[in-house]
This record gives structure tokens, C-alpha cells and sequence, in this order.
């Protein structure tokens, strides 16, 4: 700001306004000179910062993209897993039950009694 008031308190008012200096008339232009320097190199400095800031948004946003997906994969890697392991567990008490045909269908009601009692030891830890 260049004026010919000189007064403390409007410059004041001035740079709090947003003015990026005050310089009262007689101005020297060296002074102004510096000033605009100083200024052009302040919005340099914001707008450099402004496009950092909306380059590491973007990379935030991609890495958390990839984060979703690769969760994705691991829960569908891990339900695979718990369903290969069922079938495995069922695939021996089959294969139990076939070796002896005394206890057939024993090994399976255990499992289901098992299943039962556990859920029903879950139910009451809650509480």
C-alpha cells in the first residue's frame, strides 16, 4: 500500500487487510522494488505449496485406493482359506468315519455339539 498518510495504525490496519507493505509517499523506489520482490516471491511460495499440497492429496487418495483393494484381496484370500480349511476338516472326519463304521456319523455330531458350545460360550462372555 503507498499512501501519503503516515500513521502507525493504518499501516496496521493495512497489512492486517491483507497489504503486503506500506510505504508512505515520498516512496523510495528501491523500497517499492524490494517490496514487489518480496511479495511475487510470497505468491510463488503459495502457489508452490498449494500444488504440493494437491499432489500429495492425490498420491493419499491413489495409496488409499490401493490399501482398499489389496484388503479386498487379503479378506477374499482369507475366506478362501477358511473354506479350504472346512472342507479339509470335513474331508478327514469323512474319511474317519469311513475307516470306522462303528462310530459313523460320531465324529460329525462332535463337530456340531462342538460348534454349538462354542457359540454358545461366545453368547455368554458378552454379557
Amino acid at each position: 500500500m503507498i499512501t501519503g498518510v503516515v500513521d502507525i495504525d493504518v499501516a496496521l490496519q493495512a497489512i492486517r487487510n491483507g497489504a503486503s507493505d506500506y510505504l508512505p509517499k515520498p516512496f523510495n523506489l528501491e523500497q517499492v522494488k524490494i517490496t514487489v520482490e518480496r511479495t511475487l516471491e510470497k505468491r510463488r511460495l503459495l502457489e508452490e505449496n498449494r500444488e504440493y499440497q494437491q499432489r500429495l492429496e492425490a498420491k493419499v487418495e491413489e495409496r488409499t485406493r490401493e490399501l482398499t483393494e489389496k484388503n479386498k484381496e487379503v479378506q477374499s484370500l482369507f475366506e478362501e482359506l477358511q473354506q479350504t480349511y472346512q472342507a479339509t476338516l470335513e474331508a478327514l472326519v469323512q474319511a474317519l468315519d469311513l475307516r470306522d463304521r462303528e462310530t459313523q456319523g460320531h465324529s460329525l455330531r462332535v463337530v456340531e455339539f462342538t460348534a454349538e458350545l462354542a457359540i454358545a460360550l461366545a453368547s455368554g462372555s458378552r454379557t
